[in-house]
């Protein structure tokens, strides 16, 4: 092919993103395998350089952020931690501290523990099912960063231990009424007794996670509005 058909050829859409990610791939095989990527503004300058406006470039990082991890295998069929994040423009005055108590208050029914330093906020609860809730509000730089985070090992312990338990003495009830004279057939009502009662367990756990997770989401959105509202009325007294 001639340098002036070289010069001519113009590429679709599809080549030009079959390019790119080989022209990505090559150059990962000779970069540096400590590299640790690039950050968004870097990403922005790039995007500059092809003509595309920076703000699609937050708009695609952030949609990114927010969509949930490929789906693994739990043995437990759901999760036990849970983390959620919302950022709110403007900062949290220090004077609005105990409002955003309240509210987190009213939401969880618990009293919890409070710690604060200069700009940022911290509740914490626990209680005697092992059940643990933080929420971290801290303001710099013009934003304010709300985490929600539950560990809620302790439920799942003992929806399994329970679970568990009650799975044994049924599986000894049918052995007893069945009478089985062979190994095999011993083994058979074993594995049957506790293949059921994990399916069980697993299925109550992935309704109690999901309410949990509602629970915390719900929780995050409350205390969101909330820290919104203040953020905005400081905002609008300094003007």
């Amino acid at each position: 092919m001639s340098k002036q058909l070289e010069a001519e050829r113009r590429y679709n859409d599809k080549e030009l993103g079959l390019i790119l990610k080989l022209a990505a791939q090559r150059q990962e095989s000779i970069s540096d395998s400590n590299s640790d990527g690039l950050s968004l503004t870097e990403i922005q300058q790039i995007a500059t350089t092809a003509g595309i406006d920076p703000k699609f470039i937050t708009e695609a990082a952030a949609a990114l952020e927010a969509q949930p991890d490929s789906p693994k295998f739990s043995f437990l069929g759901a999760p036990t931690k849970f983390r959620f994040e919302r950022t709110v423009a403007g900062e949290l005055p220090e004077s609005e501290f105990s409002e955003i108590i309240e509210v987190i208050r009213r939401a969880t029914g618990l009293q919890g523990q409070i710690s604060h330093m200069l700009n940022s906020l911290e509740w914490k609860s626990s209680d005697n099912f092992d059940r643990h809730t933080f929420v971290t509000i801290k303001g710099k730089q013009g934003e304010t960063k709300i985490k929600v985070f539950g560990h809620w090992w302790g439920p799942a312990f003992l929806l399994y231990t329970g679970a568990t338990i009650g799975g044994l003495i049924a599986t000894l009830g049918v052995g007893l009424l069945i009478h089985p004279v062979s190994v095999v057939g011993i083994g058979a009502i074993v594995a049957g007794g506790f293949g059921s009662t994990y399916l069980a367990a697993r299925t109550l756990w992935q309704r109690v996670s999901d309410k949990t997770e509602s629970k915390l989401r719900k929780l995050l959105g409350q205390v969101e509005e909330a820290v919104a509202a203040a953020a905005s009325e400081k905002s609008g007294q300094q003007e």
